[in-house]
């Protein structure tokens, strides 16, 4: 998740973002823990993003739920194009996805791959982390294509 919020800091601060967009929350977790206290906003203002820049989703529950929330805030702020962080082995899942949520309504996307310490792409299945993240994204691709 750090390697997310890195990438997305750094559009933020190279101008290419104004806003970043935290997902990833239960109601559950924020019930208990403000949104000022997670540590992801923490880790986020104190790499230089200032918290008024700092949104958070906590109703998506997966990557579909995600995808229709961002569509929703880009309509209702008439946003017209986001930057999309996520680790590599996901961009092909969330890809297919954001295609189907935002195509249709004319939002513009483009999916940037993070750069967490943990993947190789030349050898992703050497690392008992890369190897499990990528197999599990092929199987929720399968559960996706059977189910949307």
């Amino acid at each position: 998740m750090s390697a997310r919020l890195k990438k997305g800091a750094d559009l933020y601060r190279q101008g290419l973002a104004s806003r970043i967009l935290v997902t990833g929350f239960s109601e559950e977790s924020l019930a208990i823990v403000e949104w000022q206290a997670d540590w992801r906003f923490r880790y986020l203002q104190g790499i230089g993003v200032p918290a008024e820049a700092i949104l958070k989703d906590s109703h998506a529950r997966n990557s579909g739920e995600e995808a229709r929330s961002i569509a929703m805030l880009m309509q209702e702020k008439q946003w017209g194009t986001v930057l999309i962080v996520s680790d590599p082995p996901h961009l092909a899942r969330l890809a297919w996805i954001l295609g189907k949520v935002l195509q249709p309504i004319n939002i513009r996307y483009q999916l940037i791959a993070s750069n967490p310490k943990w993947w190789d792409a030349t050898k992703w299945w050497a690392n008992p982390v890369s190897a499990t993240f990528v197999i599990e994204e092929y199987i929720k691709i399968g559960y996706y294509l059977a189910t949307y």
